[in-house]
């Protein structure tokens, strides 16, 4: 704006240096002292004076109607000694982009949108943005609960809720998931969350009283054969059966005989590992016949846990690889065909 104002100056007064020009060629084409070419000339150079002096000033209109200026403030403010810059919200400054006395640009007049000087955030608007992976996205819903655990204080959890969920999903770079972008409103904010921290959401799909649960690894889903007749697309879609393996109670030995004998209480408790179950006081393995296929009803699956609506008591005990399991039945079962084969030769 300054330069516009310069510019209507400096054509004022070449205006008014070519009006006093023309005079003096005026006085001597009176006098048959100058030719009428040189004249016509000297008028020239005036409309074109005065043409750049009403481009001037048009050019200044229209950047000062832009700023916004009443008439009386360009009349009164012919030079602006500050600028006073509002933010549009209240909140914190975040990150600042430029540095005392470094030239920005302005918005109005520039091909880049202006400098950008400062980012500004509201902490009582605080949310937590995070990628759902497409198995889960179908369950979520907007205004459910979410537990948030923050890394930075891993002893305290915050109630959330999904506010937004994104109609497209996105795959990562170098990840095959499609994940969908999800926004969750902090209930329980507190000035030490601050931005940029990580956390874990647990989406809270619904809640019970009084179930099981049982690790995703213990439970094995099965699809019965069927005859598809060569038709790859049959079997897309199909849900199989989810079974796990209850450990039978060990029957009456030799340990409960010295146990009597020497008037002792000695418990046989089952551990789990990734082989086989065994027994903690004793040096065999528990048979692989006391393995007992169960079929569970379940409900509620999440990528970790699987809920147990019915099939095992609270008591059971079960295999923590039933596909070991599984293999080893099946190699079993196997070898007793071919010994039978054997006997029929």
């Amino acid at each position: 704006m300054e330069q516009k104002r310069a510019a209507v100056e400096r054509s004022r007064l070449s205006v008014s240096e070519l009006e006093r020009d023309l005079d003096r060629q005026r006085a001597l084409f009176d006098r048959k002292m100058l030719s009428a070419s040189e004249f016509e000339n000297a008028e020239m150079r005036l409309t074109q004076g005065h043409n750049d002096l009403r481009l001037a000033r048009l050019e200044l209109e229209i950047l000062e109607t832009k700023a916004n200026l009443s008439q009386d403030e360009r009349l009164q403010k012919l030079q602006l000694d500050e600028v006073r810059i509002l933010a549009p919200i209240s909140g914190i400054v975040i990150r600042r982009g430029v540095e005392i006395g470094e030239v920005v640009a302005s918005g109005l007049n520039a091909f880049s949108g202006g400098t950008l000087l400062f980012e500004i955030g509201d902490p009582s608007q605080m949310i937590v943005r995070g990628d759902i992976a497409e198995i889960d996205i179908g369950k979520l819903e907007t205004g459910q609960e979410v537990d948030i655990v923050v890394d930075a204080y891993p002893d305290t959890t915050f109630a959330g809720l999904v506010r937004w969920i994104a109609p497209v999903g996105a795959q990562k770079q170098g990840s095959p998931i499609v994940t969908f972008d999800t926004e969750i409103n902090i209930i329980d904010l507190e000035p030490r969350l601050r931005q940029g921290m990580s956390c874990d959401i647990d989406i809270i799909f619904s809640r019970r009283d009084g179930v099981t649960y049982l690790p995703v690894e213990a439970v094995l889903e099965v699809f019965d054969e069927v005859d598809d007749d060569g038709d790859e697309d049959a079997g897309k879609g199909r849900r199989g059966r989810f079974i796990a393996y209850r450990v039978e109670p060990d029957t009456p030995s030799a340990h409960a005989e010295a146990d009597t004998d020497d008037d002792e209480e000695n418990s046989a408790d089952l551990t789990v590992d990734d082989e086989s179950v065994t027994v903690d006081d004793g040096p065999d393995p528990v048979e692989l016949t006391r393995f007992v296929e169960v079929e569970l009803e379940i409900g509620l699956r999440t990528n970790t846990r699987i809920e147990i609506l019915g099939g095992l008591a609270d008591s059971s005990i079960v295999a923590a690889a039933p596909q070991q399991i599984s293999d080893k039945l099946e190699e079993l079962a196997e070898k007793e065909s071919e010994d039978a084969e054997d006997e029929d030769d």
